[in-house]
């Protein structure tokens, strides 16, 4: 979905002409970074087992999914649910314990420094 913004319009206008696909909705409510395994994990929140990932989110998930994150759906009545229950999915496994392992939020970790900061 094209953003209403007039200049986030223009930015977006500028990659479509370049044929790259542009993402503006969906992004998942949290993003973990688990630095001990070097993996980024991705999770939408749902309040009930009704409440369905939007279009936008399941494009968005995949997305992730194609460039290696973990991806979840998580709800009060089942917890963390794998989205792509075919991988090797570490983030359900370091939850059991929650004592012995503290996850940090994207916010607070190395990779928004490298993010910043790219060394590329």
């Amino acid at each position: 979905m094209r953003p209403k913004n007039k200049y986030e319009g223009k930015v977006w206008d500028m990659v479509n002409r370049k044929g790259l696909m542009p993402f503006h909705n969906g992004y998942p409510d949290i993003i973990v970074e688990i630095e001990e395994y070097h993996i980024v994990a991705c999770i939408e929140v749902k309040a009930s087992e009704k409440d369905e990932l939007s279009r936008g989110q399941r494009e968005m998930m995949k997305l992730f999914h194609k460039y290696g994150f973990e991806c979840y759906r998580w709800m009060p009545s089942s917890g963390l649910i794998p989205l792509f229950p075919e991988d090797n999915n570490v983030l359900p496994q370091l939850l059991k314990d929650e004592q012995s392992f503290s996850i940090s939020r994207l916010a607070e970790s190395p990779l928004l420094d490298w993010i910043d900061n790219p060394v590329i």
